[in-house]
């Protein structure tokens, strides 16, 4: 599967769903943290004890508008990519869908991967 944008709309998803994170790689060899804010408020960091093995989870309320900013830093290049892994479930643990142009349901869930030397941030933003 192809990596998903640098920035991700995830909007309108019913009340209640869970966003959740993860990272996986040598953790040796990188650091991750989620910079968060809630309706331009800023909430705490998810840290990356919460993300490695995680994942990280986050309830999206009716009237939420989330932004999620996941920054990943490789401290040197990794034969073995550090992905980060990104989903909304419903209350219930099924994925929540939206649909694309051509009217399909797709689930929204992301996959990231880095194996460069280097900083690079991503953007998910969610609204219910």
């Amino acid at each position: 599967m192809a990596d998903c944008d640098n920035i991700v709309f995830w909007s309108p998803v019913p009340a209640g769903s869970v966003f959740k994170i993860k990272a996986a790689g040598d953790k040796t060899t990188f650091t991750i943290v989620v910079g968060r804010s809630r309706n331009g408020a800023p909430k705490p960091v998810i840290p990356f004890a919460d993300l490695v093995p995680g994942p990280a989870q986050q309830v999206v309320n009716s009237g939420d508008r989330w932004a999620f900013t996941p920054v990943v830093s490789l401290f040197q290049a990794v034969p073995q990519p550090v992905t980060v892994e990104a989903w909304l479930e419903d209350s219930a643990g099924a994925p929540v869908t939206l649909p694309d142009d051509a009217g399909a349901q797709q689930p929204l869930h992301c996959n990231w991967s880095f194996s460069a030397m280097g900083g690079t941030p991503l953007k998910i933003f969610v609204a219910a």
